[in-house]
């Protein structure tokens, strides 16, 4: 499936990429960090290392730690979903030679 670069979401975008709230600054800086992005889908994985270690500080203990690693990967997981790029439906069209007389042997 293609994304589109996950940097060019706008803010609101972005935003609606986060179950609760979070400095757009920082998701942004762990986007332009080397192999976090490739082919414009986000390892969701790497960007939820680097997620947990931004807010290393504000973790009280291991689990607030593992909660932080968890709510990146799923805002990872969310920038991919609002990336794809939804392929457009054709519409099947009538053959109109279906509709002509078929020629007799």
């Amino acid at each position: 499936m293609a994304h589109t670069d996950p940097l060019l979401l706008s803010d609101a975008a972005l935003e609606e990429c986060v179950d609760g709230c979070t400095d757009l600054d920082l998701l942004r800086r762990i986007l332009r960090k080397p192999d976090v992005v490739e082919d414009n889908v986000v390892d969701e994985y790497l960007f939820g290392d680097h997620f947990q270690e931004a807010l290393e500080g504000f973790a009280d203990d291991e689990e607030a730690s593992e909660n932080n690693y968890q709510w990146g990967c799923l805002i990872a997981e969310n920038i991919n979903l609002a990336t794809t790029v939804k392929k457009s439906r054709r519409r099947k069209v009538a053959n109109p030679q279906a509709a002509w007389p078929m020629p007799k042997p």
